[in-house]
């Protein structure tokens, strides 16, 4: 599933895009509310095995501009996407321009950090920076 660059699933995500007040609205919980109903609907339909989301938490494509501060937003979607199962969520290069030496390092943006430790040690979801996937590493 596409949640990433602009796409509707990542304006809902966004604070500087999202100005809704109702349940898919406002709080952190609220905003990914809908990019977790629409993957558990998917995860239901096709086997969460066969289910994965790409992020872009810092990309402004699309016009979305990030806020200061996007790591609270992502950092309760992968915690929400590992109780969902789902096979990976990928994170394009272009948000995280990490070197394959780095990958496995805890160093360079401290939200890929975070991400990575959140999904990839404590869970079953498998993260992928570019073509590099820290669970086969």
């Amino acid at each position: 599933m596409h949640g990433a660059n602009g796409y509707l699933l990542d304006q809902f995500l966004r604070e500087t895009a999202n100005v809704r007040t109702d349940a898919y609205g406002g709080s952190v919980e609220n905003r990914a509310r809908l990019l977790i109903e629409v993957t558990a609907a998917v995860a239901s339909e096709i086997g969460a095995p066969r289910t994965g989301v790409r992020l872009s938490p810092v990309s402004p494509a699309g016009g979305i501009v990030p806020s200061s501060d996007e790591q609270p937003q992502f950092n309760h979607i992968v915690e929400a996407l590992d109780g969902l199962g789902i096979a990976y969520t990928h994170l394009p290069s272009v948000d995280f321009p990490i070197p394959r030496s780095d990958a496995t390092r805890s160093r360079g943006n401290p939200l890929v950090s975070a991400i990575r430790t959140a999904s990839c040690l404590n869970s079953s979801v498998c993260l992928i920076i570019s073509s590099v996937s820290c669970c086969e590493l």
